[in-house]
């Protein structure tokens, strides 16, 4: 075995350890390959740094110059259908995006290319997913992006033992049917290989209560951080069923464009169980002011940094009710879109003194008039805004020039009247940080 091959055969026996690629790194340096080296390199300090760290523009940078250069020579290697959508990480080939097919045929000679644990697959019938679900190639990989698959499918992948190194499944789109969605739910819920799994995705299907009770009593899901179920038919049992012990990890979760109302709200907010949430969307849903008091007052919701509202009509009183809550000083991004809160609202929510952490705020659809440009724009508590989205029936240009001068907005940087602020749930954030990233161009 010649020593580059040594190298490459211990970084696919340890893909999550950086010290074999940082030694290949070393021995390129030596080999006059000091691009790729400090490519590896770069790779591997922007993938240990914070995303607020403030080293990372720089070495962004440097990495994409890098990739400009060289990233068609590092890739000439794949099969030609498998560059444009190779994702490098860590410096080595590690994402795919391409037909299920594709990789079934090219499995065995890519794993012994690279460490390849991230798979957004297309073009899956039920034949091959079972043939997927059997073949050992599949054993590596943590994330598997699938989309809409069949209940046949999805029964496969549940029942492989090759599927316990997975952290993250993306099967939106997936639980669709009456009692399809249920299935889909209670087939994962049931699996005793995905008990690493971390980031589930169910969105836009039938998952309804019984599915979500399913995921909430599961012995093997206690690992979730993050769960998507926008779209998917929950009502306030299933939110009931969702505040239980089983889901203590939560950081994110996503009931947005469901049927939840304020009895569906005060379950989440009096669960003891979801004391790490960070994020919680419940858009386009109809919680109202009592439900978003519940929320406001709850003990537990206190580590919340985003909250998304959007089209709930918690009115004046849901604007109050979060002007003066102390638990929800920690929030970074606040969206209540459309959620009839009027000139009124603004003005409570620019006095509260627990609002001075936001940096994003969505304001639009409301109604509201330049009375609250005037309301922001001299409150000493929106020091940190950097982002503000206000829909005002009115020419963009001279308040947008008036709010970016404000000095008690010294942060502003981007500021939209007339749309709102589409920010996406926490699993298209995930995919997008891996499969938008460099590799894709």
């Amino acid at each position: 075995m010649s020593a580059e091959a040594g190298l490459l055969s211990a970084i696919l026996e340890a893909p999550e350890d950086d010290a074999p690629r940082l030694i290949c790194a070393d021995w390129l340096d030596e080999h006059d390959q000091p691009d790729r080296a400090e490519f590896v390199r770069t790779q591997i300090e922007l993938a240990r740094l914070p995303a607020d760290d403030a080293r990372r523009p720089a070495l962004a940078l440097r990495e994409a110059e890098l990739w400009a250069n060289h990233g068609e020579a590092w890739r000439r290697g794949l099969p030609k259908w498998a560059r444009k959508g190779a994702v490098f990480h860590r410096g080595f080939l590690t994402g795919l995006r391409c037909t299920l097919a594709q990789w079934l045929q090219a499995a065995p000679r890519l794993r012994r290319q690279a460490p390849i644990q991230w798979l957004e697959l297309t073009c899956h019938s039920p034949e091959k997913m079972i043939v997927l679900a059997a073949s050992p190639h599949v054993a590596p990989v943590t994330l598997l992006n699938l989309g809409a698959v069949k209940l046949a499918s999805v029964r496969a992948l549940a029942s492989s033992p090759h599927l316990a190194n997975l952290e993250l499944l993306n099967l939106r789109r997936a639980a669709t049917g009456f009692r399809h969605g249920e299935a889909v739910a209670e087939a994962l819920a049931s699996s005793p290989h995905l008990g690493r799994l971390r980031v589930l995705s169910l969105g836009w299907g039938e998952v309804h209560e019984a599915g979500c009770r399913a995921l909430a009593t599961s012995p093997h899901l206690t690992r979730l951080t993050t769960l998507d179920l926008e779209r998917s038919n929950v009502d306030d049992a299933g939110a009931e069923a969702l505040s239980g012990p089983a889901h203590a990890n939560l950081g994110h979760l996503d009931l947005g464009n469901n049927n939840l109302t304020a009895r569906g709200a005060a379950a989440l907010a009096s669960s003891p169980h979801l004391a790490n949430l960070r994020c919680l969307n419940l858009r386009w849903n109809r919680v109202g002011p009592e439900g978003t008091t519940a929320l406001a007052t709850s003990p537990h919701l206190t580590r919340l940094t985003r909250l998304n509202l959007h089209a709930n009509s918690i009115g004046t009183e849901g604007a109050r009710a979060l002007a003066v809550s102390p638990g929800l000083a920690g929030l970074t991004e606040l969206c209540l879109y459309s959620c009839q809160i009027g000139d009124e609202g603004v003005r409570a929510l620019a006095e509260s003194p627990y609002l001075k952490g936001l940096q994003t705020l969505d304001l639009s659809g409301n109604g509201l008039t330049e009375e609250s440009v005037r309301a922001l724009t001299s409150s000493p508590n929106f020091a940190n805004l950097t982002r503000l989205h206000l829909g005002l029936p009115t020419d963009e240009g001279p308040l947008k020039e008036q709010l970016l001068a404000a000095p008690r907005l010294p942060r502003l940087r981007t500021v939209n009247l007339l749309q709102p602020c589409w920010s996406p749930t926490g699993v298209e954030e995930l995919l997008s940080e891996r499969f938008g990233s460099l590799g894709r161009r």
